[in-house]
């Protein structure tokens, strides 16, 4: 939740993580996070060892992705934010 109130304020503007695996549960709700704070807050997330910018590598998945799709994912998972 603190994560959360720091984008929404504008105090947090980069997140580095060292695994994917470790940041979110699954990839639906990794991407709900990218859609509703990182890209309305411009924030950059950076993964692993070096802090390689991970959402230009998840940009290309993200696309391939409709909306309805996602949609659907989230309607039939357990998928909490809060």
């Amino acid at each position: 939740m603190e994560l959360k109130e720091g984008i929404n304020i504008g105090r947090v503007k980069n997140i580095w993580y060292y695994s994917r695996s470790r940041w979110s549960r699954n990839t639906i709700e990794d991407l709900l996070m990218k859609q509703n704070y990182f890209i309305p807050h411009k924030v950059t997330v950076f993964e692993g060892e070096n802090g390689r910018k991970i959402y230009q590598v998840l940009q290309k998945f993200s696309q391939s992705i409709s909306e309805q799709e996602i949609s659907f994912f989230v309607q039939n998972q357990s998928v909490t934010l809060e």
